[in-house]
């Protein structure tokens, strides 16, 4: 079984897709790679590339393709799921590998949210930070009792580039989203929590 790392998001609109094709693309510059999302014509087109046929694999980079299915390959592959919302889990479940919730603000009424869903199966939290948010990481932990794993701004540097159609070319500048290339390790050693 393959290496898969699955990101839900708390709600709508958290900055689930652009975690998962970041961390997507930092797995893909060491070993073959696989993101799978429900849209694929969107996920291609937030890589900043033209979409196929719908539900058809795209192949992005020799080791990196965007998928709408769990591919069945070799153990070295890694597998990055962008699994939607929490609504969307509830019918679906959650896959093996590690599963993070994608949150953004962080905000009272998306931690009401997961707590309402429930958090069982979760391995950890993204953090999608806005700024002159009042809760902090440390809170998000204490209420979910999950560990936060990482931190990235909601920046307008990181929405032009999206908009530009470079997120793709210019990931590796994006100090903004920089905490999620430990994300794409399939076998990441134990860490502590971030708190920052």
């Amino acid at each position: 079984m393959n290496p898969t790392i699955t990101f839900t998001g708390a709600r709508g609109g958290h900055g689930t897709t652009t975690v998962a094709a970041a961390v997507a693309v930092h797995a893909a510059r060491t070993r073959p790679t696989t993101l799978v999302s429900a849209d694929t014509a969107a996920a291609t087109a937030l890589l900043g590339l033209p979409g196929g046929a719908e539900n058809e694999p795209i192949d992005v980079l020799p080791t990196l393709t965007v998928a709408a299915d769990i591919p069945d390959t070799s153990t070295d592959h890694v597998v990055v799921v962008d699994a939607g919302t929490l609504a969307a889990r509830s019918a679906s479940g959650l896959s093996g590998g590690r599963n993070y919730l994608v949150l953004r603000g962080p905000c009272y009424v998306a931690l009401a949210s997961v707590l309402a869903a429930g958090v069982a199966g979760f391995d950890g939290v993204a953090i999608v930070a806005e700024a002159q948010r009042s809760l902090t990481a440390a809170d998000v932990a204490d209420v979910l009792g999950l560990p936060v794993v990482a931190t990235v701004n909601a920046s307008p540097q990181v929405a032009r580039t999206i908009d530009a159609g470079l997120f793709f070319s210019r990931l590796i500048r994006l100090n903004d989203l920089a905490s999620l290339r430990s994300l794409a390790d399939p076998h990441p050693a134990r860490r502590p929590p971030s708190t920052s």
